[in-house]
């Protein structure tokens, strides 16, 4: 119960950042309709001509230029603004833009930090050994397997939210005809295979948490406190990421092979957002690549439970 309540914090405490990431979009409305009221108010109705905020709707002969006035309502209109704004774009722009584009950085230690609160108290006390020695060693890996799944559904499940969230605020408009094709979360193959596109990040999102998961355990396997597991496995996702990025894309394939403009496929980091489709698909079988060698790894180091209790009452000696 104790690992299904952490696994269940970690989803609130998700969700409580997708929730902060969408207030920080949707306050720039109410910034915007306290603006463009402030002017309305004192520019257009009481016509406070010396106010710094109207001096932008002046002509020559220090009289309102209707001109100015009419282009600043049609196109600074706030509700305007809003009422167009689409799906793909809103969300975008959470992830992209909004203090959640520091998943790129939290996501590993969040997942490290679920699996080591989930399975270290466990796999660290004499009830594993005792669990081992009364259980089939495959029978007991696949009771871990709903918790596994769980975590590393988490990134996913943030993916989801953000996209859910973004149709409440702009009232389910998927019509992009007028989005400004030069802002920042653009991109054309995006824009029209968003659906496509959000399913594959999930799917990759998915996958890397794997990998993240499988050097957790490999740092709880190898140490006994809970901390020292945490910043173990944080340093593991670091040197996996420098032996992808550094080892193998930017030496292997960029020096030697020649192939150039791969930086955003090959960084483990970044795998939130692509605007260099549809290439960056690539990015779906390396992170199933990593996971599954990362899998391999950790299977052929502990494939017996043997070697397990040899392993943990050598750590407890």
């Amino acid at each position: 119960m104790r690992k299904q309540k952490t696994i269940i914090l970690a989803y609130l405490i998700t969700s409580a950042l997708v929730i902060f990431s969408s207030f920080w979009y949707y306050k720039n409305y109410y910034i915007g309709m306290y603006n463009y009221n402030k002017i309305n108010k004192n520019c257009f109705i009481e016509k406070k001509l010396d106010l710094e905020i109207c001096k932008n709707f002046i002509n020559e002969d220090r009289e309102l230029d209707s001109k100015l006035v009419n282009r600043y309502k049609k196109e600074s209109n706030p509700i305007k603004t809003l009422q167009k704004t689409d799906v793909i774009t809103a969300s975008s722009t959470i992830i992209e833009i909004s203090s959640f584009r520091y998943m790129q950085f939290l996501s590993p230690l969040i997942i490290i930090v679920v699996t080591v609160l989930t399975f270290h108290s466990e796999i660290s006390s004499g009830f594993f050994e005792n669990i081992l020695m009364r259980e089939e060693y495959k029978k007991y890996l696949k009771t871990k397997l709903k918790d596994i799944i769980s975590i590393a559904l988490l990134m996913p499940y943030s993916i989801l939210l953000v996209f859910i969230v973004a149709c409440f605020i702009t009232n389910f408009n998927f019509d992009a005809s007028s989005v400004y094709k030069y802002s920042a979360v653009y991109d054309y193959w995006k824009y029209n295979n968003f659906f496509f596109y959000e399913i594959i990040i999930m799917s990759i999102q998915f996958f890397i948490s794997l990998a993240y998961i499988n050097i957790s355990f490999e740092s709880i396997l190898k140490n006994k406190n809970k901390l020292i597991s945490i910043v173990v496995g944080y340093i593991g996702f670091i040197i996996l990421d420098i032996i992808i990025y550094v080892v193998i894309y930017a030496i292997i394939i960029n020096k030697i092979l020649g192939y150039k403009e791969l930086s955003d496929i090959f960084n483990i980091a970044g795998y939130w957002f692509f605007d260099n489709g549809p290439k960056w698909i690539l990015a779906l079988p390396i992170s199933a690549v990593v996971a599954l060698f990362s899998a391999i790894y950790l299977f052929s180091k502990y494939k017996n439970k043997e070697g397990i209790i040899s392993l943990y009452e050598t750590k407890h000696i």
